[in-house]
């Protein structure tokens, strides 16, 4: 049972976090969408609450997230921001018109992702969401029951073959934005997504 911030992260430390391995092979078997489906409609799929804009690409994602999220929240709208890697918090990747969003606030999303992630633990290890899935599913989680304007949402490298944010291509309202650094990126853009 989560009872605090601490049990949250500690929780959330026990996923698989793929940020932090020196070597792994991606595949569609194991990085697939399925499992962030899932548990998105496990909590009553919050991706589809918001319009999204998805930064994607390998370099630039971040300060182009950043430089989106802030023209939009100047222009009134209250704005999701979900990027990564954190630098000193946790809750720097999740942010709501430039704040991160409270311990309490990630402390009972996570309450609410619990029982479902510890049941596909115990009872299907490979199943169960990886580290990244989670805080995707805690950050929309967070931006539906703050009843954001739009989300702005920072991709993995076009190298991982299913990013859990590409969750948001099956919505009615998304953009997609592609920072620019070359070629070999804009064709990989276009062959995968078309």
């Amino acid at each position: 049972m989560i009872h605090s911030y601490e049990d949250a992260i500690a929780f959330l430390y026990k996923a698989i976090d793929y940020e932090k391995l020196i070597s792994y092979q991606y595949n569609t078997s194991t990085f697939s969408l399925d499992r962030m489906f899932r548990m998105l409609e496990h909590v009553g799929n919050p991706h589809k609450a918001f319009p999204s804009i998805h930064i994607t690409g390998t370099k630039g994602k971040g300060s182009t997230s950043i430089m989106i999220a802030t023209v939009l929240e100047h222009a009134g709208l209250k704005t999701g921001l979900f990027t990564s890697p954190h630098l000193v918090d946790i809750g720097e990747r999740i942010q709501i018109n430039r704040q991160k969003i409270s311990r309490d606030d990630f402390t009972s999303v996570v309450g609410d992702l619990f029982a479902y992630i510890r049941h596909l633990r115990e009872t299907d290890p490979s199943a169960s969401p990886t580290f990244f899935e989670i805080l995707t599913a805690i950050a929309m989680m967070c931006f539906r029951e703050n009843r954001v304007d739009v989300a702005v949402l920072e991709a993995i490298p076009f190298d991982y073959p299913g990013s859990a944010t590409e969750v948001v291509y099956e919505t009615d309202e998304f953009t997609c934005v592609c920072p620019w650094t070359g070629l070999p990126d804009f064709a990989r853009l276009v062959i995968r997504y078309l």
